[in-house]
This record gives structure tokens, sequence and C-alpha cells, in this order.
């Protein structure tokens, strides 16, 4: 999976754009490793002043970005994350260096999820893929979005619970629903 989300950075941007001096690391999913792993990239990049990293998470992405400040490099380097959690929506704000996240919304997973297995406690079928649609968070958008997490959807037999994002596939509701599984909350 991880390999699926990185190509689609590199198919992204190959299009548009030549990729020269493609460095291609270990997937590093927290922030000291990151700035570690790229403290010693950049020292491989002297003289460079395009560089772009693309993370597999934002803690990757932070990681990264940390690096190029500490090396006196921000102005050379951008970087994307995936997730978009708080700490990235925050530097997203506030750092033009950190371009924006790929966010998947995981508070919205059980909006999708639930019904699903409701419909399958019920004997009916239920689609083999069950996608959350993913959005684009930029300076742009972050300041229109909440800087905590959104509660999740939650749907009961009154119908869907609002959620400040909109960005989620609302699955059909199942026929029925046993009055506990009404009864989830989000914090």
């Amino acid at each position: 999976k991880s390999q699926k989300r990185m190509e689609g950075y590199r198919q992204g941007f190959s299009a548009v754009c030549p990729i020269t001096n493609e460095q291609i690391g270990r997937a590093i999913d927290t922030e000291s490793l990151a700035k570690t792993a790229m403290t010693d990239v950049l020292a491989t990049l002297a003289g460079k002043t395009k560089i772009i990293v693309v993370g597999i998470n934002g803690d990757a992405a932070r990681g990264a970005l940390a690096a190029a400040q500490a090396a006196g490099r921000e102005g050379d380097v951008w970087v994307s994350g995936q997730g978009g959690e708080k700490p990235s929506r925050d530097l997203i704000r506030t750092n033009e260096h950190y371009l924006g996240d790929a966010a998947y919304f995981p508070e919205l997973y059980g909006a999708t999820l639930v019904p699903a297995i409701l419909d399958l406690i019920a004997g009916k079928p239920v689609q083999a893929q069950l996608p959350i649609e993913p959005a684009w968070l930029d300076a742009a958008t972050t300041r229109r979005a909440p800087s905590a997490s959104p509660p999740a959807k939650l749907w009961c037999p009154s119908g869907w619970a609002s959620s400040r994002y909109a960005r989620s596939r609302r699955p059909s509701a199942p026929s029925s629903c046993p009055s506990r599984a009404c009864s989830a909350t989000s914090t």
C-alpha cells in the first residue's frame, strides 16, 4: 500500500515535470527518523535549490522540513505528506514550504464501515471496497478546516449526524439498526 501511495506522487509529478536526481529511501514514518535521513540526503544535494520531498505521512514531511531548517536550507526544500494531521495542518497554514497533505479522514471511517457491518450482520451483500474520498489540504483549505479533528459522522435510524467535513461518501443505510449500534460516540 505504501508503494502505491508513493507511486501516485511519482506519476503526478512526472506528468508535469521531469524527475531528476530521484532518491527513494525506505519508508520513514517518524519525524525524528525523517529528520536524520533528510540531513544525510541534503549533504548529497549541496548546491541544489529545488528539492521536493514527499513523505508517506505528515511525520516524514515534518522531519524533512525540520532537517532543512536545521541545515539553513529551508528555502531549497518543499515538502508534502499524507494524512493531514493537526501538526501538519498547522505547518501547512504557516510555512509556505509545507505545500500540503493528502488527507484520508480516518475519523470518517466509522460512518462508512458501521453501515456495512450492519448489512453483513443482516446477511446483505457489501461492496468489496468501501472508499473514503481523500482531499488535498493546502494553506487555503486548511484555513477553512478546523484545527482539531472533526467528529465522525455516525449513522443512526434518525439519519446521519452532521460533520464539519462532507467529503465522505454516504453508503446506503441498512434497513434495520440494532439500538446499541447507534450509541457510539466520537471525541
